[in-house]
């Protein structure tokens, strides 16, 4: 419904401007998170890896097929509720995806 699309949207404002984006930011598997898109702007994510060096692989698909680098500062790090971070989660434990660690992420010194 258009009231649905206008409060996912006012929603989307609000936690980008709470959002915090800093290089002391921590994250753990399968947090939600802004993530930066390739055009400009931002989109829900999650993290699927930590490497301990404060990168992350991180996912905005909701199925978790486009996984990318990121370093901290570049992750928005939002204080949700557990409903809003499982509401986020919802499609990919509805398609019965099991979100797992894969490959090592490499150092920081090979970047």
């Amino acid at each position: 419904s258009v009231d649905c699309a206008c409060s996912t949207r006012a929603r989307a404002r609000q936690d980008l401007g709470a959002a915090r984006f800093s290089p002391s930011n921590t994250f753990a598997h399968l947090d939600v998170v802004l993530v930066p898109k390739t055009r400009g702007g931002f989109a829900y994510g999650f993290v699927l890896e930590v490497d301990g060096k404060h990168h992350y692989r991180a996912s905005a698909n909701r199925d978790g097929s486009a996984v990318h680098r990121y370093a901290s500062y570049a992750l928005g790090k939002l204080s949700l509720s557990k409903k809003d971070h499982a509401t986020i989660l919802a499609p990919l434990h509805s398609q019965g995806i099991e979100l797992s660690l894969t490959e090592e992420l490499p150092s920081s010194a090979d970047s």
